[in-house]
Order: C-alpha cells, then structure tokens, then sequence
C-alpha cells in the first residue's frame, strides 16, 4: 500500500513539472552570475522639460550561464510570456532586472526565454516606460542633456550577480531629431556598484549592487524658443529706447513703465516653460538684462528731466543713448547667445 501511495505522489510530481524541465538552478553559489546585457533603444520620445521625464520604447536582452539542462533533441527551447512564470515557479533562476530611474511602472510588452542544453538562458522583453533625470537648464534654450537609463537586479547584491558586459543600440535614433532634440554621437555606457547603506542592518557587508548606466546625449533644437520668446523680449526691449527719441517727459516715463510691466508680464509667461531652478537660464539672463536697460533709461530720463528743470541743456545725453544703449544690449545679447551655442 505504501508502494502504492509513493508511485502516486511521483506521477503528481512530474505532471505539475513542465516537460523538459531541468533541476532548480541555484543562484547563490560562490561565485557570482555574470549577466550580459544588450538594450536596444527603438524611441525615444515625449520629452518634458517641466518634469524633466522622457519616454523610451526598447528591448533588453539578458544572458548568463547556468546549469546544464535537457531540452527536446537538444535544441534551444523558447517559452514566452506566461509560461516564463511556470518555469520560474519550478526551479528556473531569472533574475528581476530593473530600471531605477523608471517613473512609475514600465509596460512590459511581450518577453521570452531560450533555454540551451548547455545551461545558457537568453531573456528578451520589450519594455516602454517614463524616465527621470536630473538635467541642467543653466544654458536653456541651448542646453545640452543626456537622457539617461539605469539598471539594477531587484535581489542579488554583486556577490550573487554582476553585469558583466553591456551593448547598446542606437541605429534608430542616431542623428535623428526627436522632438526638439538632436541625439548626437553614440551611447555612452558604465558598469559600477552601488552601495545602499540603509541595507546595512540587514545584510552587512551584501549592500552593494552591480549597475549599469546607459547616457545618450542629445542637443536641444532653440529654434521654437529663439523665435516665440527672445525675439519677441527683443523688440519690447527694443521698443524702451524709442523713449530717447520723445520729447515730453510724461511719455517718455509713461513709455518706461509700461514695457517695465510687459517685460514683468512676459517674465511670469516663461516661468511656465521650466520647472523652478535655483539659478538662472540664458533666458532669465536676457530678462534680467531687458529689466536693467529699461531701468537704466528711466534713471536716465528722470536725470535729464531734472538737468532741464535747473536750466542745464543737456541733449548730448540722450542723443548718446540713443546708440549705446542697443549697442550695449546688443552685445550682452550676442555674448549670451554665443556662449549658449559654444559651451
């Protein structure tokens, strides 16, 4: 009876086993896993300067080594999809690869295992999701960024697992406009590790964790912004020197304020092009700049006005400012356009 009751439990063993399936593998050996991967980059897109997040289409492919398994006449075996999830649930190692950097949940598409005799796994998924980094709009509208990518495994410190080579491909996107953007050169990539100190506690001395960063630089486009917000800032700048050319005192101070407010008015516009920085852009330089000059020919104006009214001529003044200052705005301008396109 006993015998019985023990050929039983095996057949309901090895029914609840796929076919072809091979002994758990272990990822907790002595060594680590060496994990290559390759990401193959389709899209990027959905650009947001106000959230400084971007969109990126691609696939990933992950391969390591494990033990040695049967499969059907010895050929590769592919699983797709949900039967990944049989396999992992009996004994199959497929490490959690991760995007750190990913904002909120990215949308696995369609994902694949081949399985070889020889104990090599090749995991390929497709993945679509909303990135985050840290970017510098000190030369905004002429900046330059880096949409960046950052992978980790979710469990295995790098004593367990370490990338050991990644490959990026870019033929998609190359010198390709996206957006606003200009991609520009090849992509740039980092294998380091990472170490989380609040882990500490939990595993000492297992804190660290193998990372790999992938940064395409790309070059924004300025000219949506040179034709919708400096050039219309030049000409209400322009506009306040035409004050050096009235003769009444009431308009030319009338004239003053009135562009001071505009200015005021075009400034709270731009705010809501970029998220809200601790220093200045090139386009909060040109602002500022508009502020002084207008400033500058309201003190200017007041000067002569009270020159006048103690009997002292002095047209020389203003017939002076009518060249320095679009000389003197003019050049601030170019010095600001200049290092924006050169740096």
């Amino acid at each position: 009876m006993r015998i019985l009751w023990s050929c039983c439990g095996l057949v309901l063993l090895l029914l609840g086993l796929p076919a072809w399936s091979a002994p758990a593998d272990n990822a907790a050996d002595a060594r680590p896993v060496d994990v290559s991967v390759s990401i193959f980059i389709n899209k990027i897109y959905g650009v947001n300067t106000l959230e400084q997040t971007y969109k990126v289409d691609g696939y990933i492919v992950a391969q390591w080594t494990g033990k040695p398994r049967k499969t059907p006449g010895d050929k590769p075996l592919i699983v797709e999809n949900t039967q990944i999830e049989r396999w992992i649930n009996n004994g199959l190692w497929v490490p959690a690869l991760e995007f750190i950097n990913v904002v909120g949940s990215p949308d696995t598409g369609n994902k694949r295992l081949m399985l070889f005799p020889d104990g090599r796994v090749i995991y390929n998924a497709r993945f679509l999701g909303s990135f985050s980094n840290d970017m510098d709009f000190r030369l905004f509208p002429f900046d330059r960024q880096q949409f960046v990518l950052e992978l980790e495994p979710f469990s295995y410190n790098n004593q367990q697992l370490r990338f050991s080579d990644i490959q990026v491909y870019t033929e998609n996107i190359d010198n390709e406009e996206i957006d606003e953007w200009w991609i520009r050169g090849k992509a740039s990539t980092h294998i380091s590790d990472i170490r989380y100190d609040h882990l500490s506690s939990v595993q000492p001395n297992q804190n660290e964790f193998s990372r790999i960063t992938v940064r395409i630089d790309a070059v924004r486009n300025p000219s949506y912004y040179l034709w919708s917000f400096i050039l219309p800032l030049g000409l209400i700048i322009a506009a306040s020197w035409s004050v050096f050319w009235l003769e009444s005192f009431s308009e030319r101070l009338q004239t003053s304020f009135t562009l001071m407010l505009t200015v005021v008015a075009y400034a709270f516009y731009t705010s809501n092009i970029l998220p809200r920085l601790p220093y200045t852009t090139v386009i909060d330089q040109m602002i500022i700049a508009g502020y002084g000059s207008i400033f500058a020919a309201i003190l200017l104006i007041i000067f002569a006005h009270h020159r006048q009214a103690n009997g002292v001529e002095d047209d020389l003044l203003i017939q002076r400012c009518r060249l320095a200052f679009p000389l003197g705005f003019l050049a601030i301008g170019c010095v600001l356009v200049i290092r924006g396109i050169t740096l």
